[in-house]
């Protein structure tokens, strides 16, 4: 997860891009732009935080050459598809409800469709399971209140519909590859950032 300052707000699109780096050198790209905007957030001092603007600043450069490049049409026309609008409006309701404790057959009920379907448009609009982009989802809030606030884990696990804390450990860490309680004090290894698929 990245975070944007205020500042470099304007520097980033407005609208939601979905993007695919399929290509392995532009991941590595992205990977190294990524390390080199952490090792100088690690570090204390006025010139890091100046080279921390900056590397923020060429990652939104690196960002809209990839949006260019992408062909308009092809986003347009994935938007406009029956399965882009079925997977749209799943994302709509795993973001309003997913601390309600329902499971993928239980939205698939809810959008009339069944759970086969729904997961093969999912699959098909953007590359992931429909109980992936649940739980990325469950995991995206996880990492926000573990990182912005300090309830304790228990309470976010039970806050995010896990029936025990160690479950939402074992869940968070598979994702992860860290436990939460190591998230909070560390953050994300460097490895765990992980381009758009």
């Amino acid at each position: 997860m990245l975070t944007i300052p205020a500042p470099m707000a304007a520097k980033w699109p407005d609208e939601p891009v979905h993007l695919r780096m399929r290509d392995v050198i532009v991941q590595k790209e992205w990977f190294l732009m990524v390390e080199a905007l952490e090792r100088e957030l690690s570090n204390a001092g006025n010139t890091h935080s100046r080279a921390a603007h900056y590397h923020l600043g060429l990652m939104a450069v690196f960002f809209d050459r990839l949006v260019e490049k992408s062909p308009a049409d092809t986003l347009q026309t994935r938007r406009r598809t029956s399965a882009a609008r079925l997977v749209a409006a799943y994302s709509d309701l795993i973001a309003r409800d997913y601390r309600k404790e329902r499971g993928v057959a239980d939205y698939a009920n809810m959008l009339g469709v069944t759970a086969t379907h729904r997961t093969r448009c999912c699959n098909q609009t953007c590359g992931k399971s429909a109980l992936a982009l649940l739980r990325d989802r469950i995991n995206y809030e996880a990492c926000v209140l573990l990182r912005e606030t300090q309830t304790p884990v228990n309470e976010i696990a039970a806050q995010l519909g896990f029936v025990s804390a160690a479950y939402f450990t074992r869940s968070f860490a598979s994702q992860t590859g860290i436990t939460p309680s190591d998230f909070r004090k560390h953050g994300a290894p460097t490895q765990q950032f992980m381009p758009p698929s």
